[in-house]
């Protein structure tokens, strides 16, 4: 519970009824995305749209901004001339917002100090360890091609309560050629280039669901790279989001 920090007032991180803050952060990223690139999905307008963004800081977890920016810059990249206008248009009043607004908050000191580590990731403790610890584990799927199994990581060593387990994997890719071994690791990441395709080529024809889609699955590519995102609440919110598209273009077929 460290990471959450004081049980005092502004100096613990936000995460509501999400268990913790990583989970909180995952779940604004992907719903401030949704909302900005999006109009029908707004409550309450730009309003709401920078009370999510603050909550959004306020849980200190980098991995929900990194999902957000690059959902944005996924729909972004697959969206038509006029909703790129707008995305610049309210990306031009948040960074306003966070320059001339958040100084203002409580709190706003924790998030700039957080927002600063972008600036020098040579110089922080996480990246490094990440660094180190990816190393370690390259060297141990190398010895264990065929995988340890499910349970060998994340919260199921609880259960396990074996020596050879990881509790916090902080990559994603490894993790799974880790759990699976090298063969279905290879297959999952396959599976997971196909989806990014097929996205790819449906949000040329389908515009509401399809483009929210390929930017989830963009995001999860990318964040694959820091934790294995595909598990947990994480992981939900990813698929459903990810299933919209697929869902959509289904019924749409049927009823044609």
């Amino acid at each position: 519970m460290n990471s959450v920090g004081l049980p005092e007032p502004q100096k613990f991180r936000l995460f509501s009824l999400l268990n913790s803050p990583g989970p909180a952060g995952m779940f604004l990223g992907f719903a401030l995305a949704i909302m900005i690139v999006q109009k029908k999905w707004r409550a309450f307008g730009i309003l709401g749209i920078m009370v999510v963004a603050f909550a959004l800081l306020l849980t200190l977890v980098r991995v929900g901004w990194i999902s957000c920016i690059i959902m944005i810059v996924a729909y972004f990249a697959r969206s038509q001339l006029k909703n790129k206008v707008q995305l610049i248009v309210l990306g031009l009043i948040l960074i306003l917002a966070y320059v001339f607004v958040l100084p203002t908050l409580p709190g706003a000191k924790e998030v700039s100090s957080r927002i600063s580590t972008f600036e020098s990731l040579e110089e922080d403790h996480s990246f490094n360890e990440r660094l180190v610890f990816a190393q370690h584990i390259i060297s141990d799927v190398i010895s264990n091609p065929v995988g340890r199994g499910i349970g060998s990581s994340g919260l199921g060593v609880k259960l396990t309560q074996s020596s050879d387990t990881v509790k916090v994997f902080d990559n994603g890719y490894l993790n799974l050629f880790y759990l699976f071994g090298l063969p279905l690791g290879l297959g999952v990441i396959f599976m997971l280039g196909y989806i990014f395709l097929v996205l790819f080529k449906i949000s040329k024809m389908e515009k509401i669901y399809a483009p929210i889609s390929f930017a989830a699955i963009s995001a999860t590519l990318f964040l694959l790279l820091g934790s294995n995102v595909l598990s947990g609440l994480s992981g939900y919110i990813l698929m459903l989001v990810i299933s919209f598209a697929l869902s959509h273009t289904t019924i749409k077929r049927r009823d044609m």
